[in-house]
């Protein structure tokens, strides 16, 4: 078996945090989570969800 010494896409690698830390969270909060690791400022993502920047920053 090879093993690439490349790192992995930066698409791979936000999917499998995504998975990690997904787990055991509810669903606004896997929401959120999916634009963090989007790279959205917490103001877009409040505005996304219709939500405040407070919630989203608690959450």
């Amino acid at each position: 078996m090879a093993v690439g010494t490349n790192p992995a896409p930066t698409t791979d690698v936000a999917e499998l945090l995504l998975l990690l830390l997904a787990d055991g969270l509810t669903p606004r909060a896997r929401d959120v989570l999916k634009r963090v690791v989007a790279g959205l400022p917490s103001r877009a993502i409040a505005t996304e969800l219709h939500s405040t920047v407070s919630t989203v920053q608690d959450i």
